[in-house]
């Protein structure tokens, strides 16, 4: 049997914004946590890929559309890194929106 997890990052409470990045592991059906997360953001959109995570856009005082969160599910040491995408142009900033992931086959 494998050993899935599902992961839960941030969100809104009636009170206040929470940073904590929840996981659950569906095999031993224990919740965890992980200790540093580098930003706060919630309405983002989220999409996965090659075993990281990628959080877009959101809410969480001036959030630039063009910070991408990643989290990498296989790096437990450093698993958050922050890239900055360029664009062609100007992307609004976006939240309650979402995202999907495409694969493109060159011929």
């Amino acid at each position: 049997m494998t050993k899935e997890k599902l992961y839960i990052w941030s969100g809104k409470t009636p009170f206040a914004t929470d940073q904590t990045m929840y996981i659950f592991d569906t095999f031993d059906a224990i919740w965890s946590r992980t200790s540093y997360v580098p930003v706060q953001r919630y309405f983002y959109s989220v999409t996965f890929m090659d075993g990281k995570i990628y959080y877009i856009g959101g809410v969480f005082g001036n959030v630039d559309i063009r910070e991408i969160l990643i989290y990498d599910t296989l790096n437990t040491n450093n698993p958050w890194t922050i890239r900055k995408a360029t664009t062609n142009g100007y992307i609004n900033n976006h939240y309650l929106h979402s995202a999907v992931l495409a694969s493109t086959i060159k011929a």
